[in-house]
């Protein structure tokens, strides 16, 4: 900045003119400033208060509305979603009930299915217990009964030699036959 313009702007600051008057206290205004910073005041005060505010304060409770009516709505969501959790876990534990019931249910079904299947096996291993006995005593008796045949056949003809003549075996079958009966009632 140039000296001289340094300088003029001192003097400017400096010097007192004739309207200007030392106050007699530094702190307070002049009074024609109070006058018309009140009026500055006020005018600046009806215009925020009537002019600028309303619309402010209208923003601000709409804004406002809009919070409480989003947080009602959240509010509503979370209750809505705790109610359709403990549904969700109802029906969980519904049908966890129902399918044990019906794993109950199919292991008694099994049971009662297996019952028949060994009782079915068992009837039919008895009846072929009973067949083979039947059987085994039918061969048993056949096989004695053959052999009789033979033993009375080997009888009539040892008979024949030791007497020398043939030995009629019509005549001697009922001889032949007690004596295989007390035999074979002796042996059992």
């Amino acid at each position: 900045m140039p000296a001289s313009l340094n300088t003029s702007l001192i003097n400017i600051f400096a010097a007192e003119g004739p309207g200007v008057q030392d106050p007699s206290n530094p702190i307070l205004p002049f009074v024609h400033e109070l006058f018309w910073g009140a009026v500055a005041f006020a005018i600046l005060y009806f215009v925020m208060k009537y002019v600028a505010l309303p619309p402010v304060l209208k923003t601000m409770e709409d804004r406002d509305a809009k919070l409480r009516a989003e947080r009602a709505s959240a509010d509503a969501a979370h209750q809505s979603l705790a109610d359709a959790q403990a549904e969700y876990d109802s029906a969980l534990a519904q049908a966890r009930v129902e399918a044990n019931e019906i794993i109950e249910q199919a292991r008694s079904e099994a049971e009662e299915y297996r019952s028949g299947v060994m009782a079915t096996a068992q009837a039919e291993v008895n009846a072929e217990r009973e067949g083979s006995m039947s059987s085994t005593a039918n061969v048993k008796a056949g096989a004695v009964a053959s052999l009789h045949d033979r033993v009375s056949t080997i009888a009539l003809d040892a008979a024949g030699r030791v007497i020398g003549k043939p030995v009629d075996a019509a005549s001697n079958q009922g001889v032949i036959d007690e004596v295989l009966r007390s035999r074979s009632g002796g042996q059992k």
